[in-house]
Order: C-alpha cells, then sequence, then structure tokens
C-alpha cells in the first residue's frame, strides 16, 4: 500500500492508482498534528515466495524459506516504513510461524532507525493471547522489546494478565466486520460504544476501535453519526476517561470505575431503582457530583460502604458518571475467596485444582484429556452474596461454544444459578443475588478438556471470588 523499492509488487508500481496513499495520510495526519500509525502483517504474504497465511500454502508462487522471505522483503519494508513515513506506531499482526529470534531482529532493525516507535505484542505468536500465556512467555515478549499487549480480539479482559508493563490493548468493530460490508447494518449504539470505553478504560487499557472505509475512501455515514453522538459524550464526561488508571474494584453489580488521584469516577449504567447507589469502600468521603452538571449529592457512610443518593432516573442512559473525591488509597472488601477450599471432579497429572485460585496465570487446573465434562467447586471461608459471575476463554481457531452450568449449594442441595452457552470469548454476566458458601461450575466441552486458570468468576458488590474457566 505504499510506494516499495524493495518489490514492484506495491500500489504505485503495480496498479493503476498509481499513488502513494500511506504519503498522502502521513502528510495529513502531520498537517493535522494527529499521530500516525501504521498496520503490518509482517508474516501474511499472499505473493511472494516464502510468504504465508496461517502456516498455509495453496500457489506455488508462495513456495520458499519463510526465514529468507522476512529477511529479504519483510524486514527491509519494515525500515523503508519507518524511514519513509516515521510512524508513532507499528501494529502487528497475524504472527504466523513467528519465532522470538525473528522478532527480536525485526525490532532491533526498528530501534536502529527510530527507537521510540511503539510496537505492539502480536510481533510474536501467541503475542494476541495474553490471557493464556504462561508467565514465561510473558516474560519472552518483553526482553523482545515489545511496549504492550494486544488482547485478543472483541474481547475486554475481566483481568488482564499484564505482569510487566501496565499497558494492554483491545480492538473492537463498529458494526459486525473489520472492513466494509455494504450489507452489514449490525451497528453498535453509542450506549454500546460509550460503554466499551469506559470498560476498557476501568480496566487499565486502550480501545482501538476499527472503520471499515467504503472503496471510494469514505467513512460510511452510520459510522460517523455513532462517533459523534460518541464524541459529544466524550466531550462532557471525557477527564473521566482520559488520563485515568485502573478501578481498585474487581467488580461494580451497577458499572465500572476509574481512577484519577483522589477522585474515583464511577460509571453508571444499571441505575440504582431505590435512589441509592453502593459503593463498596470503607474510606470517608469528600463529596460526590454529577459529572456532567456539578450537582453536588449526598453521602453517607454504613456498615464499610458509601451510600450516595441519586436522581430517580439516570442523567444520561449511555453511562452517567459520577466523580467521588475520598480520602486515602481506596480500600475495598477482601475478595470471598481468602481462604477458600477447591475441589475438583477429575485432575490431571501434576495440576491441582487450587491454581484456579493462585492468583497467577502461570498454572492452571486440568481434567484428564479425555474427560469432556467436569466441575470445579469453590467452598468459601464463610457465606457471600453472589451478584455475578465470568468465564473467560482463550482464543482458539476454531472457536469452541461450550455449556455451562453454575449452581450454589443451598437447603442442602445444589441450586442452578446460571447456565448457558459461550461463543468462544466466554460469559459476564449479572444473575439473581444469592448467598451462598459453596459454588460449582460444571462444563462441557466438544473438543479438548476443561480448565482454569486465574481470573474473575463469581462476584459479590465488588470482589470476585477468583474462578476462571479457560478451554485449550
Amino acid at each position: 500500500m505504499y510506494a516499495s523499492k524493495v518489490s514492484p509488487y506495491n500500489i504505485v508500481d503495480a496498479t493503476p492508482f498509481k499513488r502513494d496513499p500511506i504519503k498522502e495520510l502521513a502528510a495529513a495526519c502531520e498537517k493535522e498534528g494527529i499521530k500516525l500509525g501504521l498496520y503490518h502483517s509482517q508474516a501474511q504474504d499472499w505473493h511472494e515466495p516464502g510468504g504465508s497465511m496461517g502456516g498455509a500454502r495453496w500457489d506455488p508462487a508462495q513456495k520458499g524459506d519463510f526465514a529468507h522471505y522476512l529477511k529479504t522483503l519483510s524486514i527491509p519494508q519494515l525500515k523503508e516504513i519507518i524511514t519513509d513515513y516515521k510512524p508513532a506506531v507499528i501494529w502487528f499482526d497475524t504472527p504466523h510461524q513467528m519465532t522470538p529470534e525473528i522478532s527480536r531482529e525485526m525490532v532491533k532493525a526498528i530501534r536502529s532507525i527510530n527507537p521510540n516507535t511503539i510496537l505492539n505484542s502480536r510481533l510474536l505468536y501467541h503475542g494476541n493471547q495474553i490471557d493464556g500465556l504462561e508467565q514465561a512467555k510473558l516474560d519472552g515478549l518483553r526482553d523482545i522489546g515489545v511496549d504492550y499487549l494486544s488482547y485478543r480480539d472483541r474481547q475486554i479482559p475481566d483481568h488482564p494478565a499484564v505482569s510487566w508493563n501496565s499497558s494492554w490493548e483491545t480492538c473492537m468493530t463498529l458494526n459486525g466486520a473489520w472492513g466494509y460490508t455494504a450489507t452489514d447494518h449490525n451497528w453498535k449504539s453509542q450506549q454500546t460504544v460509550v460503554q466499551m470505553v469506559t470498560r476498557v478504560a476501568s480496566k487499565g487499557g486502550n480501545l482501538l476501535l476499527n472503520f471499515g472505509p467504503t472503496a471510494e475512501g469514505e467513512i460510511p455515514g452510520e459510522s460517523v453519526e455513532i462517533m459523534k453522538q460518541v464524541g459529544a459524550w466524550l466531550k462532557v464526561n471525557g477527564e473521566s476517561v482520559y488520563g485515568t488508571s485502573r478501578s481498585p474494584f474487581s467488580h461494580l453489580s451497577w458499572g465500572v470505575a476509574t481512577r484519577k488521584d483522589g477522585t474515583l469516577y464511577l460509571h453508571v449504567f444499571e441505575w440504582p431503582k431505590d435512589g441509592k447507589l453502593i459503593v463498596p469502600l470503607s474510606n470517608q468521603a469528600k463529596s460526590a457530583t454529577l459529572l456532567a452538571t456539578g450537582k453536588l449529592l449526598s453521602i453517607k457512610s454504613a456498615d464499610g460502604k458509601l451510600v450516595i443518593d441519586v436522581p430517580a432516573t439516570a442523567p444520561d442512559a449511555a453511562d452517567t458518571v459520577i466523580a467521588l473525591q475520598i480520602e486515602g488509597e481506596p480500600v475495598t472488601p477482601p475478595s470471598p475467596t481468602v481462604g477458600a477450599k477447591v475441589t475438583a471432579s477429575a485432575t490431571l497429572a501434576g495440576d491441582d485444582p487450587t491454581n484456579a485460585l493462585d492468583g497467577t496465570i502461570s498454572k492452571r487446573w486440568r481434567a484428564p484429556q479425555n474427560v469432556k465434562s467436569a466441575w470445579l467447586e469453590v467452598e468459601l471461608a464463610s457465606p457471600a452474596l453472589i451478584g455475578a459471575f465470568g468465564l473467560d476463554e482463550p482464543e482458539v481457531t476454531p472457536r469452541m461454544n461450550q455449556n455451562f452450568t453454575l449452581e450454589a449449594w443451598s437447603g442442602g442441595e445444589w441450586k442452578k444459578i446460571a447456565e448457558g452457552k459461550t461463543d468462544g470469548n466466554g460469559k459476564n454476566s449479572a444473575i439473581t443475588p444469592v448467598t451462598a458458601k459453596k459454588f460449582r461450575l460444571t462444563t462441557e466441552c466438544e473438543k479438548g478438556s476443561p480448565r482454569v486458570q486465574c481470573a474473575s468468576g463469581l462476584a459479590g458488590q465488588a470482589h470476585p471470588a477468583q474462578v476462571r474457566r479457560s478451554l485449550p
């Protein structure tokens, strides 16, 4: 898509267009003071010898050595891009067959020209599966020199597995497709996009939102209208998103929170019907105001919680923001899984059910490979009120749709409190609040066997029992 001197197979030399759109885009960005970022699928080529697509080749023209292709075409073109267009970001993707050695060589080549270019984790294979990576692989990404982690497409993690770097990102589409599709009218609403933005910000991440331009290079009118609406919301509430850090809460039944110094921004998606917003904080509150209007709200402290009196109806249906100023560092209730006992119906030799609650991503509980249905039980130290649950799944191809059942031990028997089917991205949902001490998660897999590693699963007002189902 640019005038490459490395290969004549480019938009200037090989098409009637004869123009360099990246050069024009770079000039426009410089004129408007906008940082330029470029997408680069460094290991995917349908034309050059040695190129690949998911490791498969279907055309004789692709036959050749992959490492030779990378060194003689991909890396030289990266050097061209960095030198000629000076992008602030290179967003790598589809790193099929990439090895740490080749990835490190690419980083070295880029840094030799511009050490400040920002690079994402999809330079290395598995770099878009950060939730399922063992610690050694995360450390490998760090050692190679990438700047931030790209989470898997269209998914907001419950607990980003970022142990060495707080920077991570997820990418979303405005409708269903990454590119323009004339028949795709499944546009996301302003409310959906605003809540995506704030959910990601509440977990300390960045949202990369995809637009699919038409063949004429125009942004579809629906996309423009949605972004105008989101922009209007951000104009009023932007301080609750930009420059904020992740929420001190693992879970909030009514929404999410972001933080900036001594201010917590409460993003209320589900407006309390009784006019009382419960915030599980033991801190003393200085003030609470509606961010959009500056209206001061009344606050009371009771039983280790803050209770904010709010209007009868939500001022903003998409996301009403309350700026809560507190004294000191946020003090939230401990997780109900502290001291919990974990058992399983079947366990693969060498693993342990307690791995599901050990607080790391480097260990996991797994059922034996021939087991297609298994359960994991969590017995809390004391009964807890649970109002939500979460199931996370790693990215696999093809995506696995899993049946699950969540039960609570009540009245001397197991009572079903949630059931459903995942879509390959997991499942997060509120449930009718239930008080119990024991919970059982049963999963059924058509392919592979159940696995569990650390993340959120059972959640009270603001703290999850660390249960996660992760499937191969």
